[in-house]
């Protein structure tokens, strides 16, 4: 195959139905951020199965590419009923909720994935709540967590070291 797109296309010639395509389709146009085109076929794999967490998932992300935040934290709920282990949903609302202060659920959502499926990525984030909270022996035990484990860019490790610094004067005080 050429590319993701031509696979998908053919696909869809033979399995017209096929909601994996149609998915797989929108994730093409997502990542070109062709966001309309992505959301008409999250839709369309809806239609063919109105089942599929990772359709309700990725319409989320399309809601927060709009900064529509309470239509993507609706969309991340429908996918966390279709799949209570979708910790990519519970970890997108624990940003969302994190960025409206609302500390107490972000840190429930986030220890949610934790218990699903543990993401070094989303100890930072509980480090944040915890550090909001004023829970700083919490924060620094996550963001050193984040530290060992983080395989991504290397400037959120820096973050996380200067947060642990700072935590660690707060905490000697």
């Amino acid at each position: 195959w050429e590319n993701r797109f031509t696979f998908w296309k053919y696909n869809l010639r033979y399995e017209p139905r096929n909601a994996i395509a149609y998915n797989n389709l929108g994730n093409y146009y997502f990542q070109k951020k062709e966001f309309e085109k992505a959301l008409n076929h999250y839709n369309l794999a809806l239609k063919y199965n109105p089942d599929f967490s990772k359709a309700y998932l990725n319409l989320g992300l399309v809601f927060l590419e709009y900064k529509e935040a309470q239509k993507a934290i609706e969309y991340f709920r429908k996918a966390i009923k279709k799949d209570p282990t979708c910790y990519e949903a519970y970890n997108n609302i624990g940003n969302l909720l994190l960025k409206d202060n609302k500390i107490d659920d972000a840190i429930i959502a986030y220890q949610k994935v934790l218990k699903i499926a543990p993401q070094a990525g989303v100890y930072y984030n509980l480090g944040i709540a915890f550090a909001k909270k004023g829970l700083y022996k919490k924060a620094l035990e996550c963001f050193k967590i984040f530290v060992k484990y983080w395989q991504g860019d290397y400037q959120k490790i820096q973050q996380a070291l200067i947060n642990i610094k700072k935590l660690e004067k707060l905490i000697k005080k």
